[in-house]
């Protein structure tokens, strides 16, 4: 028996990417400053070209939960593993 996961997570995961895409598109075309990319280099305090001897802790933590977040979502997905 299949449950209602089987319509749900499709149709959210779809959404999801459509809108946010759309989004980006919206804001790379009016202004650039509206991107997501943006929103977390500004809330991060990330300047253009900065070296990464030069991250704050705070860097070092997001982007190593982001390196962590990925791998397991890819090996989890495609590989069931790590369930």
């Amino acid at each position: 028996m299949i449950g209602w996961g089987a319509r749900f997570w499709p149709i959210f995961l779809l959404s999801a990417a459509v809108v946010g895409v759309g989004a980006e598109i919206v804001a790379l075309v009016t202004d650039a400053r509206n991107t997501l990319s943006f929103w977390v280099w500004n809330e991060l305090n990330v300047q253009r070209n900065t070296l990464p001897w030069d991250w704050s802790a705070t860097q070092f933590l997001i982007f190593g939960l982001w390196i962590v977040t990925a791998t397991w979502l890819t090996f989890h997905f495609f590989f069931h593993r790590f369930t």
